[in-house]
């Protein structure tokens, strides 16, 4: 299931922003390495029978999304945060 949430966009919300497509594998800039570009914000894959890509984007992103590896942060006035993110 969609950790932000199941509603689905309205008209006005896809007319303001529509969907773009992106690789669910990436070549890591400074490392040459391959990585998964893919996470719950997904809708979907192109190609694929939609209850199909949605079992595989759930399925990868079990395998991928950890809590010990993700960075959480309770936000507290006047903070700032810079993240290098080169893929």
């Amino acid at each position: 299931m969609r950790r932000h949430g199941d509603d689905p966009l309205t008209d006005e919300q896809r007319h303001a922003r529509p969907p773009v497509d992106h690789p669910v594998i990436r070549t890591h800039v400074e490392t040459g390495r391959k990585v998964v570009f893919l996470r719950d914000h997904a809708e979907s894959v192109v190609g694929m029978d939609y209850e199909v890509e949605r079992a595989l984007i759930e399925e990868v992103n079990a395998m991928i999304i950890h809590d010990d590896i993700v960075y959480r942060h309770r936000w507290s006035p006047g903070q700032r945060r810079a993240v290098k993110t080169p893929v």
